[in-house]
């Protein structure tokens, strides 16, 4: 019975080889995962992004396998976009041999210096530089053709009313026609060999090279002439 109560003792104080196996799968775990990190920063470095660019990523790792110390990581970019999600394959080797292949999204977040209005702009305000501030602010679900710098959108009109405070994509800006409804003219009528020239105002906005209906100042008389400058049109009257 003694013998048999030492023995029982000596196996308690034996450690479990087991509890040692699961003590150490962080250890190698956390290093195969220090690795697949640095796989994964490896192939983004190569992605559409300049130094200027201010972004981040953020990706979760599925349950790695506890492999030897011997084990290499190699990735390569699926799918790599300026903002979004993007899609790197991982393939765990050893001694040149895949063990496990994973697919890891990445989650592209991108900061721009983007126009903002300073106050609310109602429908068809004209953008003066009163109206109009830059912040930097996460772009991320904003595509590229929105984004728009704060020198190309002064003198556009918004399509939309704007709060105070959102930015300013470019889907909402019109560009100015190059004559504005209202706007004084002056109109070259040519006839024959004669040129004369006339005050007329437009009835419309109008881009240089459409036609353009106007009425003459000094008659009421209204024409369809063509716009060949800003402040300029002209019209072939036969003689």
């Amino acid at each position: 019975m003694k013998v048999a109560a030492w023995l029982l003792i000596l196996l308690a104080l034996l450690p479990d080889p087991a509890r040692a196996g699961a003590a150490r799968a962080p250890e190698e775990n956390g290093r195969l995962k220090a690795a697949c990190d640095d796989a994964l920063r490896g192939v983004l470095a190569s992605g559409p992004w300049s130094p200027r660019d201010s972004v981040s990523f953020d990706w979760i790792l599925p349950v790695l396998p506890r492999l030897a110390d011997s084990a290499t990581v190699e990735a390569q970019a699926l799918q790599l976009r300026p903002r979004g999600t993007c899609t790197v394959a991982l393939r765990l080797l050893e001694k040149g041999r895949v063990l496990r292949r994973l697919t890891v999204p990445v989650r592209v977040r991108r900061w721009d210096l983007l126009p903002v209005a300073r106050r609310e702009l109602p429908r068809g305000r004209v953008l003066g530089p009163e109206d109009l501030e830059e912040r930097w602010l996460e772009s991320t679900q904003l595509a590229d053709g929105d984004l728009v710098p704060l020198a190309e959108a002064l003198g556009c009109r918004v399509s939309r009313y704007l709060l105070a405070g959102r930015p300013v994509p470019r889907r909402m800006l019109e560009t100015l026609p190059d004559v504005l409804r209202g706007e004084n003219l002056t109109l070259c009528v040519r006839s024959g060999g004669v040129t004369i020239s006339a005050a007329a105002e437009a009835l419309e906005d109008g881009r240089i090279g459409q036609p353009l209906n106007v009425r003459l100042t000094e008659t009421g008389r209204r024409l369809s002439v063509k716009l060949v400058a800003k402040g300029q049109a002209e019209v072939e009257v036969a003689g």
